[in-house]
């Protein structure tokens, strides 16, 4: 099985090459190549070397870090909540995130100088992750996946009203930058506001793959993982907090992107099966190249114009999803 991680890196590689090397505008693919592989073969001003070296490069490695916080996050969470269907969004943190976004851009400058859409979301992602989980732990009760789930959807749910309020009073010019950050896209974050979320996502994958055996665990059961030493309270919240960190992370620099946390895991847990040992890895590199393909596909599609990459996923994903899903249920009647 762990021929399937080598592939996912392989595909990964490949997806980056080809969206640095391939595009409606710019360079061809041989003089993209050229410049990738030998940068001096360009001087520093030439217009092609910026599209590939400074734009490209950037928006393909940002998809890859996106792809993978989703993908891992999604597993990390179906893990948590014992449901192969949760969604990384389910427990409120894009709520927050969007919310938080939403509110450092239209609130006065003077108020947030200096800020951006995306220090927004990680702040407001952080806000719901503390409110889920002061509401969900409570006075003296049990953390449970039940509890979470609840509060999480509230909490979403309670974003999403105030998120609508605010789009109805925006004014018309921020109207539409607005919309196309709720829909996902890879090209509004600025490199700066990348370097500041990327270390979060690295670190909750990272968190999350060392996390994998306690992950296992809990699948097999409470009673288990107690037999073992292992508190089943404490693991739940290390999942929670390092899936919440990746995608923070994640909506920070790309906005809210559907699907990529729902259904990669899915598929790759019906190919590797459910031992998160190998399924985080491979969720990591498969959920990361598809995601740059995503993106490629959003800037080709319809080019010149570009559209937001979220639909392109949720466009791709539904259908696959419901394949999936359909020869899954099969699968288990037989």
């Amino acid at each position: 099985m762990a021929l399937v991680v080598i592939i996912g890196i392989l595909a990964a590689s490949a997806s980056i090459l080809l969206a640095v090397t391939i595009g409606s505008a710019g360079p061809d693919f041989l003089s993209s190549a050229r410049i990738l592989f030998h940068p001096s073969s360009a001087s520093p001003d030439d217009p092609a070397r910026v599209i590939v070296l400074s734009i490209r490069v950037p928006r393909a490695l940002l998809g890859f870090l996106v792809g993978a916080a989703l993908s891992c996050a999604g597993a990390a969470f179906q893990a948590l909540l014992k449901n192969p269907l949760a969604d990384p969004y389910v427990l409120g943190i894009s709520g927050g995130a969007a919310l938080g976004a939403i509110a450092f851009s239209l609130l006065p400058i003077p108020l947030f100088f200096g800020a951006t859409p995306g220090m927004g979301a990680a702040i407001g992602a952080f806000l719901a992750v503390l409110t889920v989980f002061s509401l969900a732990k409570g006075h003296g009760r049990s953390f449970t996946p039940v509890h979470l789930l609840l509060v999480g959807v509230i909490v979403g749910t309670f974003c999403s009203a105030v998120i609508l309020i605010a789009l109805t009073l925006a004014e018309p010019g921020r109207l539409r930058s607005l919309l196309f950050w709720l829909a996902g896209d890879l090209g509004l974050s600025s490199s700066a506001e990348v370097a500041v979320t990327a270390p979060f996502i690295l670190i909750g994958i990272i968190g999350l793959f060392l996390m994998a055996r306690p992950m296992n665990l809990l699948l097999a059961g409470e009673d288990m993982a107690a037999r073992l030493g292992v508190s089943p309270e404490k693991i739940r919240l290390a999942i929670y907090l390092l899936a919440s960190m990746a995608v923070g992370g994640a909506v920070a620099s790309a906005g809210s992107i559907g699907f990529a946390g729902l259904l990669i895991p899915h598929a790759i847990r019906l190919v590797v099966g459910p031992d998160h040992r190998l399924l985080i890895p491979a969720c990591a590199f498969f959920g990361g190249g598809l995601m740059v393909l995503a993106d490629l596909a959003a800037r080709s599609m319809l080019a010149p114009a570009v559209i937001p990459v979220g639909v392109v996923t949720a466009l791709a994903g539904a259908p696959l999803f419901l394949i999936l899903l359909r020869k899954s249920m099969g699968g288990r009647q037989k």
